[in-house]
Protein backbone atom coordinates (compact mmCIF):
# COMPACT_ATOMS: atom_id res chain seq x y z
CA UNK A 1 0.00 0.00 0.00
CA UNK A 2 3.07 2.12 1.26
CA UNK A 3 4.68 1.25 -2.21
CA UNK A 4 1.70 2.32 -4.34
CA UNK A 5 1.11 5.91 -2.53
CA UNK A 6 4.61 6.61 -3.06
CA UNK A 7 4.28 5.98 -6.72
CA UNK A 8 1.49 7.80 -7.61
CA UNK A 9 2.62 10.44 -5.72
CA UNK A 10 6.14 10.53 -7.58
CA UNK A 11 5.09 9.67 -11.06
CA UNK A 12 5.42 10.84 -14.14
CA UNK A 13 3.93 14.50 -14.89
CA UNK A 14 0.95 15.21 -16.72
CA UNK A 15 2.21 17.75 -20.24
CA UNK A 16 0.80 21.70 -19.80
CA UNK A 17 -2.02 22.16 -21.52
CA UNK A 18 -1.22 26.02 -22.91
CA UNK A 19 2.23 25.34 -24.10
CA UNK A 20 0.83 22.06 -25.83
CA UNK A 21 -1.80 24.53 -27.38
CA UNK A 22 0.65 27.32 -27.93
CA UNK A 23 3.32 24.96 -30.14
CA UNK A 24 0.17 23.69 -32.04
CA UNK A 25 -0.53 26.74 -33.03
CA UNK A 26 2.45 27.80 -34.21
CA UNK A 27 2.85 24.76 -36.29
CA UNK A 28 -0.85 25.34 -37.84
CA UNK A 29 0.48 29.31 -38.57
CA UNK A 30 3.60 27.84 -39.95
CA UNK A 31 1.61 25.10 -42.44
CA UNK A 32 -0.67 28.14 -43.33
CA UNK A 33 2.21 30.39 -44.33
CA UNK A 34 3.86 27.98 -46.45
CA UNK A 35 0.76 27.29 -48.28
CA UNK A 36 0.51 30.69 -48.87
CA UNK A 37 3.76 31.33 -49.74
CA UNK A 38 3.49 28.52 -52.17
CA UNK A 39 0.17 29.47 -53.72
CA UNK A 40 1.58 32.99 -54.46
CA UNK A 41 5.10 31.28 -55.98
CA UNK A 42 2.07 29.03 -57.78
CA UNK A 43 0.36 32.07 -59.12
CA UNK A 44 3.08 34.55 -59.78
CA UNK A 45 4.80 30.98 -61.91
CA UNK A 46 1.50 30.71 -63.90
CA UNK A 47 1.39 34.43 -64.44
CA UNK A 48 4.82 35.22 -66.06
CA UNK A 49 4.09 31.42 -68.37
CA UNK A 50 0.94 33.12 -69.28
CA UNK A 51 3.58 36.31 -70.40
CA UNK A 52 6.02 34.28 -71.73
CA UNK A 53 4.04 32.07 -73.74
CA UNK A 54 0.82 32.67 -73.85
CA UNK A 55 0.60 36.31 -74.91
CA UNK A 56 2.81 35.95 -77.71
CA UNK A 57 0.81 33.20 -78.51
CA UNK A 58 -2.53 34.82 -79.14
CA UNK A 59 -0.36 37.73 -80.23
CA UNK A 60 0.97 35.60 -83.14
CA UNK A 61 -3.16 35.99 -84.61
CA UNK A 62 -1.86 39.24 -85.39
CA UNK A 63 0.44 40.48 -88.08
CA UNK A 64 4.04 41.28 -87.66
CA UNK A 65 5.34 44.10 -89.70
CA UNK A 66 9.34 43.25 -89.06
CA UNK A 67 8.65 40.03 -89.98
CA UNK A 68 11.63 39.76 -92.98
CA UNK A 69 9.61 37.21 -95.43
CA UNK A 70 11.75 38.41 -98.82
CA UNK A 71 15.01 39.78 -97.83
CA UNK A 72 16.92 39.11 -94.73
CA UNK A 73 17.53 42.73 -93.96
CA UNK A 74 14.27 44.22 -94.69
CA UNK A 75 10.81 44.39 -92.86
CA UNK A 76 7.84 43.40 -95.30
CA UNK A 77 6.12 46.55 -94.35
CA UNK A 78 9.16 48.74 -95.55
CA UNK A 79 8.34 46.70 -98.44
CA UNK A 80 4.78 47.34 -98.85
CA UNK A 81 5.66 51.10 -97.92
CA UNK A 82 8.25 51.44 -100.68
CA UNK A 83 5.75 49.73 -103.60
CA UNK A 84 2.72 51.96 -102.29
CA UNK A 85 4.93 55.32 -102.42
CA UNK A 86 6.15 53.97 -106.11
CA UNK A 87 2.43 53.76 -107.08
CA UNK A 88 1.24 56.64 -105.58
CA UNK A 89 3.52 59.37 -104.42
CA UNK A 90 4.05 61.58 -107.55
CA UNK A 91 7.89 60.84 -107.47
CA UNK A 92 8.54 60.88 -103.47
CA UNK A 93 11.31 58.44 -102.84
CA UNK A 94 10.59 56.46 -98.98
CA UNK A 95 14.48 56.41 -96.84
CA UNK A 96 14.42 52.96 -95.16
CA UNK A 97 11.35 53.21 -92.09
CA UNK A 98 12.02 52.62 -88.68
CA UNK A 99 9.67 50.45 -87.38
CA UNK A 100 9.31 49.87 -83.14
CA UNK A 101 7.07 47.58 -81.34
CA UNK A 102 5.25 49.53 -78.42
CA UNK A 103 2.99 46.88 -76.98
CA UNK A 104 0.55 44.19 -77.63
CA UNK A 105 0.33 43.70 -81.34
CA UNK A 106 0.89 47.21 -81.43
CA UNK A 107 3.86 49.27 -83.46
CA UNK A 108 5.05 52.47 -84.30
CA UNK A 109 5.89 53.74 -88.27
CA UNK A 110 8.51 56.47 -88.48
CA UNK A 111 9.09 57.62 -91.75
CA UNK A 112 11.35 60.34 -93.84
CA UNK A 113 10.28 61.43 -97.51
CA UNK A 114 12.58 62.75 -100.20
CA UNK A 115 11.86 64.91 -103.12
CA UNK A 116 13.68 65.96 -106.29
CA UNK A 117 13.96 69.63 -105.46
CA UNK A 118 16.28 70.66 -108.27
CA UNK A 119 17.07 68.76 -111.53
CA UNK A 120 19.76 67.31 -109.52
CA UNK A 121 19.28 67.70 -106.04
CA UNK A 122 17.34 65.18 -103.59
CA UNK A 123 16.45 66.86 -100.68
CA UNK A 124 13.20 68.43 -99.01
CA UNK A 125 13.36 65.96 -95.73
CA UNK A 126 10.19 65.22 -95.07
CA UNK A 127 9.28 63.16 -91.45
CA UNK A 128 5.74 61.92 -91.40
CA UNK A 129 4.84 58.68 -88.42
CA UNK A 130 1.74 55.89 -88.31
CA UNK A 131 1.03 52.82 -86.61
CA UNK A 132 -0.20 49.14 -86.91
CA UNK A 133 -2.33 47.79 -84.44
CA UNK A 134 -3.44 44.40 -84.23
CA UNK A 135 -2.44 44.08 -88.42
CA UNK A 136 -4.22 47.40 -89.12
CA UNK A 137 -3.12 50.41 -90.64
CA UNK A 138 -3.29 53.53 -89.18
CA UNK A 139 -1.67 56.39 -90.13
CA UNK A 140 -1.84 60.11 -89.56
CA UNK A 141 -3.55 62.82 -92.05
CA UNK A 142 -1.61 63.39 -95.47
CA UNK A 143 1.16 60.91 -94.25
CA UNK A 144 1.29 60.12 -97.66
CA UNK A 145 1.13 63.52 -98.92
CA UNK A 146 -0.18 62.65 -101.86
CA UNK A 147 -0.80 66.16 -103.43
CA UNK A 148 -2.33 66.83 -106.75
CA UNK A 149 1.10 68.33 -108.48
CA UNK A 150 -0.83 68.35 -112.21
CA UNK A 151 -4.12 67.81 -113.90
CA UNK A 152 -2.67 64.59 -115.43
CA UNK A 153 -3.25 62.72 -112.30
CA UNK A 154 -6.75 63.21 -111.37
CA UNK A 155 -8.23 64.10 -114.43
CA UNK A 156 -5.83 62.57 -117.65
CA UNK A 157 -8.37 63.80 -120.26
CA UNK A 158 -9.12 67.07 -119.77
CA UNK A 159 -6.04 68.10 -121.64
CA UNK A 160 -8.19 69.12 -124.76
CA UNK A 161 -10.87 70.79 -123.10
CA UNK A 162 -11.20 75.13 -123.52
CA UNK A 163 -10.38 75.43 -119.71
CA UNK A 164 -7.29 73.42 -119.99
CA UNK A 165 -5.90 74.91 -123.49
CA UNK A 166 -6.54 78.49 -122.28
CA UNK A 167 -4.48 77.67 -119.19
CA UNK A 168 -2.24 76.09 -121.42
CA UNK A 169 -1.77 79.28 -123.45
CA UNK A 170 -0.68 81.48 -120.36
CA UNK A 171 1.54 78.63 -119.61
CA UNK A 172 3.63 79.30 -122.86
CA UNK A 173 3.61 82.60 -122.38
CA UNK A 174 5.13 82.49 -119.35
CA UNK A 175 7.74 80.05 -120.58
CA UNK A 176 8.75 82.26 -123.35
CA UNK A 177 9.57 84.85 -120.54
CA UNK A 178 11.87 82.84 -118.56
CA UNK A 179 15.47 82.52 -118.82
CA UNK A 180 17.20 79.58 -119.29
CA UNK A 181 18.95 79.15 -115.89
CA UNK A 182 15.47 78.31 -114.59
CA UNK A 183 14.19 75.14 -113.48
CA UNK A 184 10.67 74.17 -113.64
CA UNK A 185 8.85 71.13 -112.02
CA UNK A 186 6.20 70.34 -114.98
CA UNK A 187 3.94 67.52 -115.27
CA UNK A 188 3.32 67.09 -119.01
CA UNK A 189 0.22 65.16 -120.77
CA UNK A 190 1.08 63.46 -124.11
CA UNK A 191 -0.85 63.90 -127.32
CA UNK A 192 -1.61 59.96 -127.51
CA UNK A 193 -0.69 57.47 -125.17
CA UNK A 194 2.58 55.69 -125.19
CA UNK A 195 3.88 52.32 -124.89
CA UNK A 196 6.98 51.67 -122.59
CA UNK A 197 9.11 51.75 -125.72
CA UNK A 198 7.40 55.02 -127.07
CA UNK A 199 8.10 56.75 -123.67
CA UNK A 200 11.58 54.85 -123.47
CA UNK A 201 12.12 56.84 -127.03
CA UNK A 202 10.61 60.26 -125.77
CA UNK A 203 12.83 60.83 -122.77
CA UNK A 204 16.20 59.48 -124.98
CA UNK A 205 15.58 62.69 -126.48
CA UNK A 206 16.34 64.74 -123.41
CA UNK A 207 19.06 62.22 -121.91
CA UNK A 208 21.89 63.57 -119.75
CA UNK A 209 21.55 66.91 -118.28
CA UNK A 210 18.82 68.16 -120.12
CA UNK A 211 15.97 66.81 -118.21
CA UNK A 212 15.18 64.92 -115.17
CA UNK A 213 12.39 62.41 -115.43
CA UNK A 214 10.55 61.93 -112.70
CA UNK A 215 7.52 59.58 -112.31
CA UNK A 216 5.46 58.26 -115.00
CA UNK A 217 1.77 58.08 -114.79
CA UNK A 218 0.27 54.99 -115.92
CA UNK A 219 -3.37 54.57 -117.85
CA UNK A 220 -4.97 52.67 -115.18
CA UNK A 221 -8.88 52.47 -116.07
CA UNK A 222 -11.79 54.73 -115.23
CA UNK A 223 -10.87 54.54 -111.26
CA UNK A 224 -10.60 58.01 -110.92
CA UNK A 225 -7.08 57.79 -109.71
CA UNK A 226 -4.29 56.73 -111.52
CA UNK A 227 -0.83 54.98 -110.31
CA UNK A 228 2.70 55.43 -111.77
CA UNK A 229 6.50 54.25 -111.23
CA UNK A 230 9.43 56.02 -110.40
CA UNK A 231 12.46 56.75 -113.29
CA UNK A 232 14.92 57.88 -110.85
CA UNK A 233 17.54 55.32 -109.69
CA UNK A 234 17.59 55.66 -105.42
CA UNK A 235 19.03 52.87 -103.13
CA UNK A 236 18.39 49.97 -105.11
CA UNK A 237 20.84 47.83 -103.97
CA UNK A 238 19.62 47.95 -100.46
CA UNK A 239 16.33 45.28 -102.04
CA UNK A 240 18.77 43.15 -104.14
CA UNK A 241 17.39 43.46 -108.05
CA UNK A 242 18.48 40.27 -108.73
CA UNK A 243 16.81 38.29 -105.95
CA UNK A 244 13.84 39.28 -107.43
CA UNK A 245 14.11 37.13 -111.00
CA UNK A 246 13.18 34.19 -109.20
CA UNK A 247 9.66 35.31 -107.29
CA UNK A 248 6.74 35.91 -108.44
CA UNK A 249 7.48 39.63 -108.84
CA UNK A 250 10.79 39.95 -111.52
CA UNK A 251 11.94 43.54 -111.80
CA UNK A 252 10.25 44.76 -108.86
CA UNK A 253 13.13 46.88 -108.00
CA UNK A 254 14.85 47.29 -110.91
CA UNK A 255 18.03 49.38 -111.37
CA UNK A 256 16.94 52.16 -113.42
CA UNK A 257 19.87 53.36 -115.13
CA UNK A 258 20.01 50.35 -117.12
CA UNK A 259 16.23 49.12 -117.77
CA UNK A 260 14.96 48.81 -120.74
CA UNK A 261 11.10 49.31 -121.97
CA UNK A 262 10.26 44.91 -121.23
CA UNK A 263 11.86 45.48 -117.73
CA UNK A 264 9.76 48.44 -117.24
CA UNK A 265 6.56 46.63 -117.85
CA UNK A 266 7.84 43.76 -116.03
CA UNK A 267 8.21 46.01 -113.18
CA UNK A 268 4.45 48.03 -113.09
CA UNK A 269 3.01 44.46 -113.45
CA UNK A 270 5.49 42.83 -110.52
CA UNK A 271 4.68 46.30 -108.61
CA UNK A 272 0.58 45.31 -108.68
CA UNK A 273 0.76 41.84 -108.17
CA UNK A 274 3.25 42.21 -105.30
CA UNK A 275 0.76 44.81 -103.78
CA UNK A 276 -2.57 43.01 -104.55
CA UNK A 277 -0.97 39.48 -102.74
CA UNK A 278 0.04 41.64 -99.35
CA UNK A 279 -3.68 42.73 -99.62
CA UNK A 280 -5.11 39.29 -99.67
CA UNK A 281 -2.69 38.46 -96.88
CA UNK A 282 -4.15 41.14 -94.80
CA UNK A 283 -0.65 43.07 -94.54
CA UNK A 284 -1.12 45.39 -97.57
CA UNK A 285 -1.84 49.11 -98.02
CA UNK A 286 -4.95 50.33 -99.39
CA UNK A 287 -5.65 54.20 -100.37
CA UNK A 288 -8.32 56.00 -98.68
CA UNK A 289 -9.96 56.93 -101.75
CA UNK A 290 -9.97 52.95 -103.15
CA UNK A 291 -11.51 49.68 -102.79
CA UNK A 292 -9.49 46.35 -101.47
CA UNK A 293 -9.75 45.23 -105.06
CA UNK A 294 -7.92 48.43 -106.68
CA UNK A 295 -4.66 46.17 -107.35
CA UNK A 296 -6.28 44.02 -109.31
CA UNK A 297 -8.10 46.46 -111.18
CA UNK A 298 -5.24 48.36 -112.66
CA UNK A 299 -3.44 44.75 -113.00
CA UNK A 300 -6.76 43.19 -114.90
CA UNK A 301 -6.26 46.86 -117.66
CA UNK A 302 -3.14 46.37 -118.26
CA UNK A 303 -3.07 43.05 -118.94
CA UNK A 304 -5.86 43.71 -121.15
CA UNK A 305 -4.42 46.66 -122.56
CA UNK A 306 -0.78 46.96 -122.26
CA UNK A 307 1.00 49.09 -120.14
CA UNK A 308 0.97 52.77 -121.46
CA UNK A 309 1.80 56.24 -120.06
CA UNK A 310 -0.54 59.11 -120.57
CA UNK A 311 1.78 61.86 -118.73
CA UNK A 312 5.03 62.36 -116.34
CA UNK A 313 6.66 64.66 -113.85
CA UNK A 314 9.56 66.38 -115.17
CA UNK A 315 12.29 68.83 -113.91
CA UNK A 316 13.84 70.71 -116.84
CA UNK A 317 14.44 74.10 -118.40
CA UNK A 318 11.89 76.68 -119.66
CA UNK A 319 13.32 75.44 -123.46
CA UNK A 320 13.19 72.21 -123.40
CA UNK A 321 9.77 72.27 -122.22
CA UNK A 322 8.31 74.55 -125.22
CA UNK A 323 10.77 72.18 -126.99
CA UNK A 324 8.29 69.54 -125.94
CA UNK A 325 5.07 71.19 -127.15
CA UNK A 326 6.80 72.31 -130.05
CA UNK A 327 7.36 68.60 -130.93
CA UNK A 328 3.22 67.84 -131.15
CA UNK A 329 4.29 64.69 -128.46
CA UNK A 330 3.11 66.50 -125.49
CA UNK A 331 -0.54 68.52 -125.18
CA UNK A 332 -0.70 70.06 -122.33
CA UNK A 333 1.97 71.09 -119.67
CA UNK A 334 0.92 72.17 -115.57
CA UNK A 335 3.27 73.97 -113.95
CA UNK A 336 3.86 73.15 -110.28
CA UNK A 337 7.15 74.97 -109.28
CA UNK A 338 10.22 77.39 -110.74
CA UNK A 339 13.78 78.24 -108.77
CA UNK A 340 16.87 79.52 -110.02
CA UNK A 341 19.23 76.13 -111.58
CA UNK A 342 22.04 74.20 -109.86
Amino acid sequence: MDLISENWEYGTPLPDAEAELAKMRRNLRRRNWKLVFTSVVLVIAILISGVQFAVPAIEKQYWDPTVCSYLETVPDQELNMLVYTELFGQGQILMPPEIRKTGFASYDVEACFLEWESQHALTSLSYRSAAIEKGVWKEDVNFWNELQRGIIYRYPDLAGSDLIMEKQAKNQALLQELPDYVQIRASLTFSRDLSMKGFDRFTDQYSGSEANFIWAVLRSGDVGRSCGIHLTEYNSQRYQPSFWDTTDYPDLFPERYNWSAADMEQHVLSLLRFASDQVQQGTGIIPDWADADIYNTYLAYMEQNGVKVYGCYVITSPKVLLEMLESGEVSYIDLSEAWIGV
